[in-house]
């Protein structure tokens, strides 16, 4: 492979962050089940995501070092999930519309890039942001 990462997601804006920094890379997304196990908080769903992703991805290609992350929107304690539809859509940004929310993106690396073989590092980032 020529690649010096895969990329374990299909989102364009990850895509697009990694073109950015110049990165070589394949897109290759999971197939993991994205479901929230109950009880589970966001911020645990969140890493379990990416985790989730990279090692799903990474057992098909050892050989390569390999990037899985999930990002979420949090608000009120409920986690929203991508829109089914333009409706759906609509009702999730009045919503939002003049108040503040939190978004958590969870990331995970595995490979020799880590420096950490076949470990996992990974971790979660959180940001209010007010959405007007």
């Amino acid at each position: 492979m020529d690649k010096h990462l895969i990329l374990a997601s299909s989102s364009p804006r990850r895509s697009s962050y990694l073109r950015e920094l110049g990165i070589r890379f394949l897109e290759i997304p999971s197939g993991v089940d994205e479901r929230r196990l109950r009880e589970e908080t966001p911020y645990r769903y969140v890493k379990r995501l990416a985790i989730a992703k990279t090692l799903a991805v990474s057992k098909r290609h050892p050989e390569v070092p390999v990037v899985g992350a999930d990002t979420i929107v949090v608000v009120d304690g409920q986690v929203l999930g991508k829109p089914r539809d333009p409706p759906e859509a609509r009702r999730m940004l009045r919503t939002l519309s003049g108040r503040s929310h939190r978004v958590l993106s969870g990331m995970a690396m595995v490979g020799e890039a880590t420096g950490f073989g076949e470990r996992v590092d990974s971790g979660v980032s959180s940001t209010r942001v007010f959405f007007r």
